[in-house]
C-alpha cells in the first residue's frame, strides 16, 4: 500500500520512519519518501489502526479518505469476511471493516486510485447490494427495513401455502385434465418457486460466478437439486417419478427465509438498542483549567484534557482516573449490575454513571474512538 504521509520535511524524518517500521512485526517492507509511505504488510499480524498509531507517535500524520456504505443481504460472518477480503484486493484500499449488525462497511482508501463504482461492482458481484452512503441517504432506514421485512413475510407465506398444496396433490395423486401428477405439480410450483427462491438463487449464482463458495451457494445447490430432479422425474429424463420433490423445493427456501426474517428482526432490535446507548452520552463536560472549572461541549474536549465528574453525572469520554475514588455504574458497557470501584489509575468509559465520589479524569479517547461509540460503529 502507498499512503500519503504529512509532516516529514527532511531526510532524518524519512530515515526515522523507515527504521521504525522495519522493526515492527508484520511489516515486510517499508519505504518512505517526502510525502508517501510504501508498505507491504501482513494483515494477520498488524492492523491499519496500529500503523496509524505508529505514525502518529512519530509526530506525523497519514492522509486517507473514509466512506461508510450501507450494504444489504449480509447474513453471516462469512459474508462480512468476503466483503472485507474482496474489497482489500482493490488497489488504493487500505482498510475495510464490515459490520453485520448495522449492515455497514467502513472503508479507508485513496480516492485518487479507487472509486465508489469500483467498490459497488465488487460488492454487487459478491451477491450483496449497496443501498447508499452513510450520511447521504434520502430513504428512511426504518421504512426500508419494514419493506424488506414485509417482502420476506410474503415470500414465507407464499412458499409454505403452495408447499402444503403440493404435498396434498402429490400425496393423494390429484390432477386436472390429462396432466400427470408431476406435470400438475410443476404447473402449481413454477411461479411460487421463482418468487420465493429468487433472492437466494441470485446471491448463490453470483457467488459461484465469483468463485466465492459462501452459504448462498450451498443453499442454491440444495434448492436447485430438489427442483431440477423433480422436473427430470416428471418427464422421465434420467430419473423416474419417485424423484419428484416439488414441495421440498418450495419448503427449503421458505424455511431459509423464515431464518432470515427472524435474523433481520433481531438485528434491527439490537441496532435500536445500541442507538439508545449512543444517545445516553452526555452533551457537555466540566473541564479543569488550573484552579477553575469550565463547562464545555463534548465536541470541544481534546485528548489529555482534565475533566471533573461529579456524583450522578455521566462520564463524558474514555479516560483514566487521576484523582478521587468512587463507584461507577458500567452496566451499559459490560452488563454488570453492580457498580465498579474506581480509584487513581482506573480506566473509565464514556456514558457510564459516577455514583458517589468526585473524580478527576484525563481524557484518552474521544468521539468515535470511545468504547461506547465503537459498539455501534
Amino acid at each position: 500500500m502507498d499512503i500519503t504521509i504529512e509532516g516529514m520535511h527532511c531526510a532524518s524524518c524519512v530515515i526515522l520512519v523507515d527504521k521504525t517500521f522495519e522493526k515492527i512485526e508484520g511489516i515486510e517492507e517499508a519505504e518512505a519518501t517526502n510525502n508517501k509511505l510504501h508498505l507491504i504488510v501482513n494483515p494477520k499480524k498488524i492492523s491499519f489502526d496500529q500503523i496509524i498509531e505508529t505514525v502518529n507517535k512519530l509526530g506525523f500524520n497519514l492522509y486517507f479518505d473514509e466512506i461508510t456504505l450501507h450494504v444489504k443481504c449480509m447474513h453471516c460472518a462469512s459474508c462480512t469476511l468476503n466483503v472485507e477480503n474482496f474489497l482489500m484486493r482493490l488497489d488504493g484500499i487500505f482498510d475495510v471493516k464490515a459490520n453485520l449488525t448495522n449492515e455497514k462497511v467502513d472503508i479507508r482508501y485513496d480516492k485518487q486510485k479507487v472509486f465508489l463504482e469500483d467498490m459497488e461492482n465488487v460488492i454487487d458481484k459478491l451477491g450483496f447490494e449497496v443501498v447508499g452512503i452513510d450520511g447521504q441517504m434520502d430513504i428512511d432506514e426504518e421504512e426500508r427495513f419494514k419493506k424488506d421485512l414485509n417482502l420476506k413475510l410474503i415470500r414465507i407465506i407464499v412458499g409454505l401455502f403452495f408447499a402444503v398444496i403440493l404435498f396434498v396433490v402429490m400425496y393423494f395423486g390429484l390432477t386436472i385434465y390429462n396432466l400427470t401428477v408431476g406435470q400438475f405439480s410443476l404447473l402449481i410450483s413454477i411461479i411460487p418457486f421463482i418468487f420465493v427462491s429468487y433472492p437466494i438463487l441470485k446471491a448463490g449464482i453470483k457467488g459461484l460466478s465469483n468463485k466465492n463458495l459462501n452459504m448462498d451457494v450451498m443453499y442454491t445447490m440444495g434448492i436447485l437439486v430438489a427442483f431440477i430432479s423433480s422436473v427430470l422425474g416428471t418427464f422421465g429424463i434420467i430419473l423416474d417419478s419417485s424423484f419428484m420433490f416439488y414441495e421440498t423445493a418450495l419448503m427449503l427456501p421458505s424455511f431459509l427465509t423464515i431464518g432470515r426474517y427472524l435474523e433481520a428482526k433481531a438485528k434491527n432490535k439490537t441496532s435500536q438498542s445500541i442507538k439508545k446507548l449512543i444517545s445516553i452520552q452526555p452533551s457537555t463536560a466540566i473541564k479543569v483549567v488550573g484552579k477553575y472549572y469550565e463547562e464545555i461541549l463534548i465536541s470541544q474536549i481534546k485528548t489529555n484534557d482534565i475533566l471533573l465528574v461529579r456524583p450522578g453525572n455521566q462520564i463524558p469520554v474514555d479516560g483514566v482516573v487521576i484523582e478521587g475514588n468512587s463507584y461507577v455504574d458500567e452496566s451499559m458497557i459490560n452488563g454488570e449490575p453492580i457498580p465498579n470501584s474506581k480509584y487513581v489509575s482506573s480506566d473509565v468509559f464514556a456514558g457510564t454513571i459516577n455514583h458517589e465520589g468526585i473524580l478527576k479524569i484525563k481524557a484518552e479517547k474521544i468521539g468515535k474512538d470511545t468504547v461506547l461509540s465503537k459498539l455501534f460503529v
